[in-house]
């Protein structure tokens, strides 16, 4: 089920000729995937935000193309402005739904640990997300890992440790 929705264009612009489309509050986009062509698109920057900041790049956007049949993606890959922390360029790769896709999951870290409460310690995460593999529709937008069994300095939550979804595959190190 896809709960994000944006709208695009297609455009005839590349190159350095793009910076106009930025001037006018557009983001200039590609759309890939396997066995399908690319488009050049544009799309309104403020939709974008306010869609890309609640999907992330592991949530299905509907991406409706100058009013024509909807395709399912991912934002894949997203340049941001250095200075002004713009988005400037956006890769959507557009995903097969009966085909498995590795992808990357983020880390949320809830629970307080009784190590960095009562012992003073700090939290020291080796990792802030995890690769894994499975159908577009089953992909967790969040793990969650919680650290209130941390109790002394000598505890670790590994990869295994983890609750995923039974319908996905991690292919992180456990």
């Amino acid at each position: 089920m896809v709960d994000y929705k944006l709208q695009a264009e297609k455009r005839e612009v590349t190159g350095k000729s793009v910076e106009k489309i930025r001037t006018e509050g557009r983001v200039p986009a590609v759309v890939y995937g396997k066995g399908k062509e690319n488009i050049n698109l544009d799309l309104d920057k403020i939709a974008f935000n306010r869609v890309y900041s609640k999907a992330g790049e592991n949530s299905l956007i509907e991406l409706e193309i100058n009013g024509e049949k909807p395709k399912t993606v991912l934002a894949h890959d997203v340049q941001f402005h250095p200075v002004t922390d713009e988005p400037i360029h956006i890769d959507f790769y557009e995903v097969k739904m009966d085909e498995e896709i590795e992808t990357t999951i983020p880390l949320t870290f809830i629970g307080e640990s009784l190590a960095v409460k009562d012992l003073e310690g700090t939290l020291v995460t080796n990792k802030t997300e995890v690769d894994v593999k499975c159908l577009p529709s089953n992909i967790p937008h969040e793990i969650e890992v919680d650290i209130s069994k941390l109790a002394t300095f000598d505890d670790a939550i590994l990869a295994s440790d983890l609750k995923i979804p039974s319908n996905v595959e991690l292919l992180t190190d456990l």
